[in-house]
């Protein structure tokens, strides 16, 4: 049996687990933070967490971490540039640093890139940032961070227990599997409940973008019925 487990502090920027089990050998991980989920927002929030000096364990079903950014969907959306900052930018900056290797451009050479971003030069050479990147350099960045960073990633590890009912099932689909026919749930009452087993009130409010705003903020209702 294998548990990770957090210390007391809140993570709002990706998913949280308090504990963690697998059907493996017997191991113990404490941290400041757990973050559930190796996507691009998994990886920034547990940089941030070690720059504030912070403990910090990534852990998920992911084999590759970056998730969306590292899988395909590398022509950013990003209208103004000047007002991304932060490890936003410094992952953009990353991104450009790995297009100045020749080994990097393997199916064009870099004089023959068109350069043609979302209005914008893809290639920003003047402020040093790229925005249109292929997922292996994506990846590549991701695994970087978390090597720099000195943080644990634990692959392949599926959320199991929790509170949940074991071996419970709820509802049903039709034949195909497309649509549910039966116990039908609203995808907010499935964040409520992952809030409640994480024991997290859902009307906890955080302030952002001048406003306070809640971790459900547009309702949701636990199902009792998932809940040992």
């Amino acid at each position: 049996m294998r548990s990770f487990r957090r210390l007391p502090l809140l993570c709002l920027a990706a998913a949280i687990t308090q504990t963690i089990h697998t059907a493996r050998a017997a191991d113990t991980f404490n941290a400041d933070l757990v973050i559930y989920g190796g996507t691009s927002a998994g990886v920034i929030a547990a940089v941030q967490a070690k720059k504030l000096g912070k403990s910090v364990i990534v852990v998920g079903p992911d084999k590759h971490l970056g998730g969306l950014s590292a899988g395909g969907l590398g022509f950013t959306d990003t209208g103004n540039k000047a007002v991304i900052g932060g490890l936003a930018r410094d992952f953009y900056h990353r991104v450009w640093k790995e297009y100045q290797k020749p080994e990097t451009w393997r199916w064009q050479k870099q004089t023959a890139y068109g350069n043609k971003g979302q209005g914008t030069p893809a290639m920003d050479g003047v402020n040093r940032t790229m925005w249109i990147f292929e997922p292996s350099v994506a990846k590549r960045v991701f695994e970087d961070y978390v090597k720099e960073f000195g943080i644990p990633v634990h692959r392949d590890e599926w959320l199991g227990g929790g509170g949940c009912n074991a071996g419970h099932t709820i509802g049903a689909t039709d034949e195909l599997g497309m649509m549910a026919v039966d116990g039908k749930a609203h995808v907010r009452d499935f964040h409520v409940t992952l809030l409640r087993l994480l024991g997290l009130d859902n009307k906890l409010t955080f302030y952002h973008a001048g406003r306070f705003k809640q971790l459900s903020q547009f309702g949701g209702t636990v199902i009792k019925n998932l809940i040992a």
